[in-house]
């Protein structure tokens, strides 16, 4: 069994850090699905130092090519 957190887009968010997590959301009618921490794992600097996720949280409104390897899709 896995645990999945639905949501709208790609995110990452200092709750979900560490707690063997995957996202799941739809984008362009296909399901992506990844593992929270492989994603904030490879997150450059400007993602990690963003006023957003100091806040605890980033999202993208389409995914960015350097993600797709890491996402499953179904």
């Amino acid at each position: 069994m896995i645990k999945v957190q639905v949501k709208s887009r790609l995110t990452i968010n200092k709750k979900y850090l560490n707690k063997d997590l995957y996202i799941a959301f739809i984008e362009k009618d296909q399901v992506k699905i990844y593992l929270h921490d492989e994603i904030v794992s490879i997150a450059p600097d400007n993602i990690i130092n963003s006023v957003s996720w100091t806040k605890g949280e980033y999202h993208w409104g389409k995914t960015p090519v350097m993600y797709e390897n890491k996402i499953i899709k179904l």
